[in-house]
């Protein structure tokens, strides 16, 4: 056949071929049958109510994501819905009605959302636990040392230094906070600013580095030991983003001093990164590594750590753990809050 015939034949199968993959990979996540997720309708929150009927007897999970701000996603979390637990997705910064940056986001902010789940969806009678990644661990730690409002904690991947945005800042003198209490910056941690050109960026050796100065710690730590409710902390050996594993069991070992009574569980994973939030049977791309830019033209890279193989087992186990955890929280006995920068 002559070839420039068979050119574009080849070149219709391969566009054809495109489009169908497109087409496929293209398509939002389905929702489960029986699962509803709707947006809250409310003047100062942003979040997404993830629900199923029948899970009205045992607790909300008020759900933050990381750094990477927005809406952690849906579909990650549908199978903890399917499980019996309702969801409040939300968002502190990163989307309409929110901060456009990780920057000074007032942990009563966050209260707002507890007291909607106790008051509006039944949290005062179900529980309400709040749950994050990363970043979002950090605040779930940092929220619950100042605020006695909710029934449990589960961190995953948790720093527990509050340290500043730094993807968008070029000179030291703008870094600010990513928290602020009764109108206050929170204390953070002077994180060395990011190099200026592209490449891989240690974030690890950053944080380490600032976790070995005590001065820094002790301006900087978040006070784990006034927390009041049980918490589970899950993390990967292997995470290449700080040292997740060895600050989860020292924020063991500071609770347990203050409360030796308390239930605080840590789960760690030998071959796991940074990432390894999900539920549901069918596990998704384990994220090795990810690429992102500053100042919309300059690729930076963030090794998160952990293999796939290992990160998967993390993905199955945590699951499981998160469930044990969730099944035996307390009633709440009507929790109430502290005082700002108490």
């Amino acid at each position: 056949m002559n070839k420039l015939k068979i050119f574009p034949i080849c070149l219709g199968i391969s566009l054809y071929v495109l489009v169908i993959t497109c087409i496929v990979s293209c398509q939002p996540h389905p929702v489960p049958e029986g699962i509803t997720v709707t947006q809250l309708e409310h003047p100062s929150l942003q979040a997404h109510l993830i629900s199923k009927l029948g899970n009205q007897i045992r607790p909300w999970v008020v759900l933050v994501s990381g750094s990477s701000g927005g809406y952690f996603p849906d579909h990650h979390v549908y199978g903890l819905v399917e499980q019996g637990y309702d969801i409040l997705s939300l968002a502190c910064f990163g989307v309409e009605g929110t901060p456009d940056k990780l920057v000074e986001i007032p942990l009563e902010y966050v209260q707002s959302a507890i007291d909607y789940a106790r008051s509006e969806l039944g949290g005062d009678s179900r529980g309400v636990v709040l749950m994050g990644p990363s970043r979002g661990g950090e605040l779930a730690l940092l929220y619950a040392s100042h605020f006695h409002d909710v029934d449990g904690v589960i961190a995953y991947s948790p720093g527990t230094l509050v340290i500043p945005e730094t993807i968008h800042v070029w000179d030291a003198a703008d870094l600010r906070s990513s928290w602020s209490l009764g109108g206050d910056p929170v204390p953070f941690a002077p994180m060395p600013l990011m190099p200026e050109e592209p490449g891989w960026v240690d974030f690890h050796g950053m944080y380490s580095s600032l976790w070995a100065d005590s001065a820094v710690v002790a301006q900087a730590r978040i006070p784990v030991e006034q927390i009041t409710c049980p918490v589970l902390l899950l993390a990967g050996e292997s995470d290449g983003v700080w040292p997740a594993a060895a600050m989860a069991r020292q924020v063991q070992r500071d609770i347990k001093a203050a409360r030796p009574a308390a239930k605080v569980i840590v789960h760690t994973y030998p071959e796991a990164g940074h990432q390894f939030l999900f539920f549901g049977e069918e596990l998704p791309r384990a994220a090795t590594q990810q690429t992102f830019k500053r100042k919309s033209f300059k690729n930076y890279r963030v090794a998160y750590g952990g293999t796939e193989e290992g990160i998967h087992h993390a993905m199955r186990q945590s699951q499981q753990a998160v469930l044990d955890f969730l099944a035996v929280i307390p009633k709440p006995p009507g929790g109430t809050a502290l005082p700002a920068g108490s």
